[in-house]
């Protein structure tokens, strides 16, 4: 999650760029003090565990405005996340992490990860594995389920889950579309288990494995 999507905004001010999902996504993200709400408690136990029990990826956008391949992009959506610039630094902090813990940042320029990142890379050699993955971003109905459909479509044996309270999108009622109208989304404590919320059907859990978790 980064600036240019879910940055605090007050509640009457401009957006700072198209795809930032607005003030009260933002706000339900991030709460009153961004230390302290569930996307940073989250990101903070993520980062304390070991390799061995769950491996974190962190997919950014990061454009560069001189690259023509992503020309298309960018007036579209207008200028965001352009790389080393405010806006494309993640909402979270990035201290605290267990030594030793190898931390995989990775560089998206587009709709799909898969097309416009390493992410491959880094799955493959877990592919033939059970493993249980966790998604949490923004927007929910677009790179989220994107994402969670390309996983199930390549990884047909990974478990993947997607928690509304560590999801956003433009609006709230996007954000529930995508997340199938649940009730369960709606309801479900954000640091209990997420364990049973899809993207439209995509992202369902299935029993849990004890493999390493790539997320």
């Amino acid at each position: 999650m980064q600036t240019d999507f879910v940055g605090p905004v007050t509640r009457f001010a401009s957006l700072p760029d198209t795809p930032h999902v607005g003030h009260d996504e933002s706000r339900r993200l991030l709460g009153d003090n961004p230390a302290e709400d569930a996307v940073s408690r989250v990101i903070a136990w993520a980062h304390a565990q070991p390799d061995s029990t769950l491996r974190v990826s962190h997919v950014r956008d990061w454009h560069d405005a001189d690259d023509p391949l992503q020309c298309g992009h960018l007036e579209h959506f207008g200028p965001h996340c352009l790389k080393n610039s405010p806006g494309a630094q993640f909402v979270f902090p990035l201290d605290g992490i267990l030594p030793d813990k190898e931390l995989t940042i990775l560089n998206a320029t587009g709709l799909s990860n898969f097309a416009t990142s390493d992410i491959d890379e880094v799955l493959a050699p877990h592919g033939g594995h059970a493993l249980r993955a966790g998604l949490m971003g923004v927007w929910t109905e677009a790179k989220i389920t994107f994402l969670a459909y390309d996983l199930r479509s390549r990884y047909p044996r990974f478990q993947l889950a997607v928690c509304s309270a560590l999801t956003a999108s433009s609006s709230r009622e996007n954000h529930f579309i995508a997340m199938g109208g649940s009730a369960a989304a709606r309801s479900r404590d954000p640091l209990a288990g997420c364990d049973r919320v899809g993207a439209r059907g995509a992202a369902n859990v299935t029993a849990p494995d004890n493999g390493t978790q790539p997320s």
